[in-house]
């Protein structure tokens, strides 16, 4: 789905809105991505999202705001939390790496967004793996996206 500005919406809920849009569009195989999400959310993952595997949540989670003269610089931190069923024979720890590739990949190639120029730059990453025969993988990646908006609207970027 394309960057539709919703002037009802803060330009916080329109950056969330467009990071889901772009996990929910990627698909295993085109422009080197190897992992096609079942379910993509912008909520805590749920017991029946871990059932169903290969599933992704990113939570606008805090944000912290400078002001200056007309515009406020936001530094709003991000999570991308996810569960991955590995298939038999594969290594968990390779599959995980690999998926955070995808995720790395996914969440700093479109910087762009409905006139909006946005950094996103990766704080950290914690992954969980169980042991060897670990099927259910997953782990959690923190990112900082940094944005402006207009002082007086958060509507409205300057």
């Amino acid at each position: 789905m394309a960057w539709v500005r919703d002037h009802e919406r803060s330009i916080r809920d329109n950056i969330m809105e467009h990071l889901k849009d772009r996990f929910e569009s990627v698909r295993a195989g085109t422009n080197r991505y190897t992992t096609t999400w079942n379910m993509v959310m912008r909520a805590p993952l749920t017991k029946q999202s871990k059932i169903i595997g290969d599933s992704i949540s990113i939570l606008d989670i805090t944000e912290k705001k400078e002001e200056s003269i007309g515009q406020m610089t936001c530094r709003l931190r991000v999570a991308t939390e996810f569960v991955y069923v590995t298939k038999i024979g594969d290594e968990p720890l390779v599959e995980l790496n690999r998926i955070l590739v995808d995720i790395q990949r996914l969440m700093r190639s479109d910087i762009q967004a409905g006139g909006l120029c946005l950094n996103i730059v990766e704080s950290s990453s914690e992954l969980d793996l169980d042991g060897p025969e670990d099927r259910l993988v997953g782990g959690i990646v923190f990112w900082e996206v940094l944005y402006k908006h207009a002082t007086q609207d958060p509507t409205k970027h300057r």
